[in-house]
């Protein structure tokens, strides 16, 4: 987990060199105010983000979340998944399916 944590502060360093939108002052007060709790993080999305994916300290999680809401920010848990990708094959469409995509796709 700390290789992890350090790729994700790097991956934010890099992000704001990449350009002046991918910087901000509200991004920075975020991270300030987030660092006690965390030990690595970082935006994702498009320029400036619209995510903040952060990997919080042991036994910081309710202090990050507090922390992160006082800033306005929603939080979304998640969870690393150990089990990998799975896929599943389903059948093929039928022609009233593809008929009924085409027609939306035209509205």
């Amino acid at each position: 987990m700390n290789g992890f944590a350090a790729a994700l502060n790097e991956s934010r360093k890099n992000h704001y060199a990449l350009h002046s939108s991918c910087d901000s002052d509200t991004l920075r007060s975020f991270f300030a105010k987030l660092d006690p709790f965390i030990l690595g993080g970082k935006t994702c999305g498009a320029g400036g983000g619209g995510f903040i994916a952060v990997l919080t300290r042991p036994g910081f999680k309710q202090a990050c979340v507090e922390a992160a809401e006082s800033l306005g920010g929603e939080v979304w848990p998640f969870k690393f998944d150990h089990e990998g990708v799975v896929a599943w094959e389903e059948p093929k469409w039928t022609p009233a399916e593809i008929s009924q995509l085409r027609s939306l796709a035209r509205t």
